[in-house]
């Protein structure tokens, strides 16, 4: 069992308008365990990489110790200026930095004095319109994605000399071959004498070892699992997790129960993974038309769709919509399965099987967050049924098999 603990039970004394923020707006009282075990190094002087769960609090183990730095330093630097960017954040994708984002502004109404800018996308095509955006005042804190930034630097719009903080969120997505490149370069160019940290709920061995050599300095490794605290097992899968897979005959098979399981979870809000585009854009027609002849069954029932070739508006307008509704579906490919917080999601089915393995541990971490209970499911093809195993061995540890008749 798990001591619950205060603000003021972490080692670390944290600044009034900082606790303000958490225990009057934010309303946390209790303390979760990633947050206990990083905000003191982290708010000090150590470099940190964290592994934790999804869903665990890591976003506010990193923001508490961005804001208690830039206090301290602000009282101290008589030349502080509202224009340079003092910390930065870099997100794998446009949503988790958005989401960060608006974490970040909730801060901002007790401590005015911080600029916090989020940028995403690309820079706009007018030279002039783009120094603008990106020189305009308040923005002490910088909350980006890697493509993004890489932009930025290229064209030389940004000061990025007085940086003291990096955080690297999603550590190992940052790091695989789509933007390590990119995050090296970033990083080469950062002042060295600067706190990094790195989050996530995967984070390798290997990869981590190409980092500390690039920009950590003798960082504090934090990985919270099943054998000492509550959050997981070996890559720190939520506890409130029930865990179940299916193994099917066919593509149709999977279709049959994915409607039964929709019906019967009518009142419950569950996101649906497949590997392509096309196929999310299939099944969300095929679910659309299946609500809407239903209409009399699902009252109010969301059916949305979100994936890497929808125009970002779009993906930004689903996601808000769907954290707001009660219950639905939302069929997406893995752009939304890294460290997005969608409100109350009760439930996980995966139709196809992850292409990267640990793309299940993060699909999965999409419900169970901050200690509520969720379930995930995964339809298994027959000539796929090695990979349970492997999921057990080397990934989740607990993975039950649903039985035919149970609801899940």
């Amino acid at each position: 069992m798990t001591l619950k603990l205060g603000w003021k039970d972490i080692g670390y004394q944290l600044n009034d308008r900082v606790l303000e923020v958490l225990e009057k707006d934010l309303e946390f009282t209790q303390v979760m365990p990633v947050q206990k075990a990083t905000i003191p190094d982290f708010s000090k002087n150590s470099d940190v990489a964290v592994e934790a769960s999804t869903g665990s609090g890591k976003t506010l183990a990193f923001l508490i110790p961005v804001f208690e730095k830039l206090l301290k330093l602000k009282a101290l630097d008589e030349s502080w200026s509202p224009d340079e960017v003092r910390a930065l954040i870099i997100s794998p994708t446009r949503e988790l930095a958005f989401q960060t984002y608006n974490v970040a502004l909730k801060f901002q109404a007790r401590l005015p004095e911080f600029g916090i800018k989020c940028l995403f996308g690309k820079i706009p095509d007018q030279h002039e319109a783009a120094k603008n955006e990106l020189n305009s005042k308040g923005q002490n804190i910088l909350i980006t994605t890697p493509g993004r930034l890489a932009e930025i630097q290229k064209d030389d719009l940004q000061d990025l000399k007085r940086v003291e903080f990096l955080v690297l969120d999603e550590a190992d997505r940052l790091l695989d071959s789509n933007f390590q490149q990119e995050v090296k370069n970033i990083i080469l160019k950062l002042p060295k004498q600067r706190r990094t940290g790195l989050f996530s709920a995967t984070l390798s061995s290997q990869r981590l070892d190409d980092l500390i050599k690039v920009g950590l300095r003798n960082p504090v490794i934090i990985r919270l699992t099943k054998e000492n605290d509550d959050w997981g097992t070996k890559h720190a899968v939520p506890a409130t997790l029930s865990n179940f897979y299916k193994i099917v005959n066919c593509r149709v098979e999977k279709l049959v129960l994915l409607a039964n399981y929709i019906l019967a979870n009518k009142d419950l809000k569950v996101i649906v993974f497949f590997n392509t585009c096309d196929t999310v854009d299939f099944y969300h027609k095929l679910f659309a038309q299946f609500v809407k002849d239903r209409n009399t069954v699902f009252t109010d029932y969301f059916v949305g769709k979100i994936n890497g070739e929808m125009k970002q508006n779009k993906r930004l307008t689903v996601y808000k919509t769907f954290t707001e509704k009660q219950s639905g579906v939302l069929f997406a490919t893995d752009v939304i399965a890294r460290g997005i917080d969608f409100e109350n999601i009760d439930s996980i089915v995966q139709i196809d099987l992850p292409q990267d393995p640990n793309f299940f541990i993060h699909r999965i971490g999409r419900t169970a967050r901050k200690g509520r209970e969720g379930t995930a499911l995964v339809l298994v093809d027959e000539s796929e049924e090695v990979y349970v195993d492997y999921l057990k061995q080397q990934l989740v540890g607990s993975l039950s098999n649903l039985a035919p008749t149970c609801r899940v």
